[in-house]
């Protein structure tokens, strides 16, 4: 969750300053203003990789039961990188549209809703045994019952 919020406010910070760089009156900006954006996008990157850019690999461990791990892990990871690879492939057709500063709100907004569902859904592993956290989940709807491997022949 401290991974979210640091991506929100990164995030925040980073559109702000480039708003406020790409303003025609930015020659009157202090001469460190245009280290904000490098030490916001810093931040980021440090607050992702601590939280949302590991932990989820982390979590398919200990949240699927053991029968259907391995194919819902690859869904979960293939999901990952699917939606990793979009917002790579949308930065600049999203940049064009709304300017620099509107994508990086846009993703801000994102994180928000990212903090929103591991706030809601996600529960919470710390000091429980593998046992303990799949009898937490075993009977939670928001887990999509994966029993495919019995249905094949």
């Amino acid at each position: 969750m401290i991974s979210g919020i640091g991506d929100v406010i990164s995030l925040c910070v980073l559109a702000w300053s480039y708003n406020q760089l790409s303003d025609t009156d930015s020659l009157n900006l202090s001469p460190l203003m245009k280290y904000v954006p490098l030490i916001a996008m810093l931040i980021f990157f440090l607050s992702f990789s601590i939280g949302y850019g590991h932990i989820p690999h982390l979590l398919l461990g200990e949240l699927f039961p053991d029968k259907t791990k391995a194919l819902a892990s690859s869904i979960s990871v293939s999901l990952f990188w699917m939606f990793d690879f979009a917002v790579a492939k949308l930065y600049f057709l999203v940049s064009n549209q709304i300017g620099v500063s509107g994508n990086f709100y846009v993703l801000a907004v994102l994180s928000l809703l990212g903090f929103i569902f591991v706030l809601i859904w996600v529960p919470e592993t710390k000091n429980k045994t593998l046992a303990e956290v799949q009898a937490m989940v075993k009977n939670q709807k928001v887990f999509i019952k994966c029993d495919l491997l019995s249905k094949v022949v």
